[in-house]
């Protein structure tokens, strides 16, 4: 690379940077703090009848997260006592690949994750570009598919699966939630 090469390539550079989106780190957290008071919102009303009648005892605590951009903030954590065990929902951010945010609910028979997921994703899907570059300085690339439209994702909470070798998800519906509750209380 020769200086006029190396010249161009730092003033097509300095261009992109400028054309880079602001994000709004405050507003991404409290984004985050609110699909997370939601979760509890939809958990407490389907076990509020449960509550009511002394079966089930939740309470909240709250705890400290840090985050890259975003910095440290605090979040509750949900402790649920049921059938004499307890499992606790633990927010684990908003800055993760794939996803928008995820708690991890934790019991005495393993953990499950419920992630923040886009309303028409199925799973986590992972796409390659292949690149021949040739002896003469040529590059081919070859792409499976073709570009898709992309549009603003549509949030919502769903339940990790990992049963197979696909990560998938399942809807975060009432049957199951209460599915997870007893894997993690009886295995």
């Amino acid at each position: 690379m020769n200086k006029t090469d190396f010249e161009k390539f730092l003033k097509d550079n300095v261009v992109a940077k400028k054309e880079e989106v602001e994000i709004d780190w405050d507003k991404q957290r409290q984004e985050w703090l609110d699909f997370v008071d939601v979760f509890y919102a939809q958990i407490e009303d389907w076990l509020g009848d449960y509550k009511n009648q002394g079966l089930v005892e939740y309470s909240y605590t709250e705890k400290n997260i840090t985050e890259d951009h975003i910095g440290s903030y605090y979040v509750r954590k949900m402790d649920l006592t049921l059938a004499g065990k307890r499992l606790t929902f633990d927010p684990v951010g908003t800055l993760l690949i794939g996803t928008k945010g995820r708690i991890d609910l934790t019991g005495p028979r393993g953990t499950i994750k419920f992630l923040l997921a886009d309303k028409l994703s199925k799973g986590m899907e992972f796409k390659f570009k292949t690149t021949i570059i040739t002896g003469n300085g040529s590059e081919q690339s070859i792409e499976s598919e073709k570009p898709v439209e992309k549009k603003a994702p549509e949030w919502i909470w769903k339940i990790l699966e990992r049963h197979t070798s696909r990560i998938s998800y399942a809807e975060f519906t009432q049957e199951n939630f209460f599915e997870a509750l007893m894997e993690l209380v009886n295995g």
